[in-house]
Formats: structure tokens, C-alpha cells, sequence
């Protein structure tokens, strides 16, 4: 193998900004399964995961922020709890929505084109919580 020639000791590790308001611009944005959707052998893309990076001169070395938004299941797939899968799509369409308008990403009545995400602008509100890691 061959040397990799890189000035490795000039790269410090990205810092948690603290709770506030900052202005974001969406790094990366791709449609993806998740765990839970691989495991029930759907094989179509169930979400839009996004990371963001935050524009801030007081925080110049801000670590990523990521976001995953589902998107609503079929609902003849929760024949049971229609009611409820309902409700939880309604709730998916919101978070989708407040996303787009708050990143001034364009949308139609009957949706919007993912690949308009990356590159676009917003100011998120972020706050700090415990990750149970290993859970879904």
C-alpha cells in the first residue's frame, strides 16, 4: 500500500453548536429505506435523509445536523389502524411541508421534486437530546 499524503494534523473534530436559531444550507439530501421498512421487505424509498450544514461565523467548525423525513405510507398497507396511519401521514406531509417552505424548496399541490433539496437555505432552531442508540 502507498502512503496518503494529507496534513491530518491540521483537522480538529467538528463541535455541537448549542440550542439556537442558525442558518443551514442542505449539504446532502437522497431518498432512502429505513431499517424498519427493509425489514418488512419494502424496497422503494420511504424518506428523504438530509444533513445539513451550518452557515454560522461563530460556530466555523459546526458539526452536521441530519434529518430524516418520511414520507406517508400506503395506506392499504394499514387496513387495522387506517385511523391511525392517517393521522401519522397527515403528520409526515406537515414536517415535509415546514421543511420545504422554511428551506424555500418549490412544491406542487400533489408534491415536490427531491432533487431541488441539496444546495438549498434555511434557518433551523436546534436542540440538544440524548440518543438512545440501537433503537429505531
Amino acid at each position: 500500500m502507498s502512503f496518503i499524503k494529507m496534513a491530518l494534523e491540521q483537522v480538529s473534530e467538528a463541535q455541537l453548536v448549542p440550542e439556537g436559531k442558525y442558518p443551514c444550507v442542505v449539504l446532502k439530501a437522497e431518498e432512502k429505506i429505513s431499517k424498519a421498512a427493509k425489514e418488512a421487505g419494502i424496497d422503494t424509498p420511504n424518506m428523504l435523509s438530509i444533513m445539513l450544514g451550518v452557515e454560522s461565523p461563530d460556530h466555523p467548525n459546526a458539526n452536521p445536523l441530519f434529518l430524516n423525513l418520511m414520507y406517508p405510507d400506503d395506506l392499504a398497507d394499514h387496513e387495522d389502524d387506517k385511523d391511525k396511519w392517517e393521522r401519522i401521514n397527515l403528520m409526515r406531509m406537515r414536517d415535509l411541508k415546514r421543511f420545504l417552505v422554511a428551506f424555500g424548496v418549490s412544491f406542487e399541490a400533489d408534491g415536490f421534486e427531491a432533487d431541488d433539496v441539496q444546495g438549498a437555505t434555511g434557518d433551523l432552531t436546534t436542540r440538544l437530546r440524548a440518543i438512545a442508540r440501537g433503537s429505531d
